[in-house]
């Protein structure tokens, strides 16, 4: 992630479609999705982000053929 932004870059691709492909391959597997921010901003600003960035791969794992079930995002 670029810092402040939530928006997944094309660079994570293939660490997602590894993730994708576990989850797809073990059907009991179930994931917490933790985002994490930089050091810049403050806690107002960090935490919702941190949030945002995992709710950005969970969405992109549902997208891509896991169940959100299996998935919960926190930040």
């Amino acid at each position: 992630f670029r810092t402040g932004s939530a928006e997944l870059e094309i660079a994570a691709a293939p660490v997602l479609m590894q993730v994708r492909d576990a989850m797809l391959a073990d059907p009991g597997l179930r994931l917490r999705l933790v985002g994490h921010t930089d050091s810049q901003g403050t806690a107002a600003v960090n935490v919702p982000l941190s949030q945002r960035r995992a709710q950005s791969v969970q969405a992109w794992l549902t997208q891509n053929g896991v169940d959100g079930g299996r998935l919960m995002a926190e930040g």
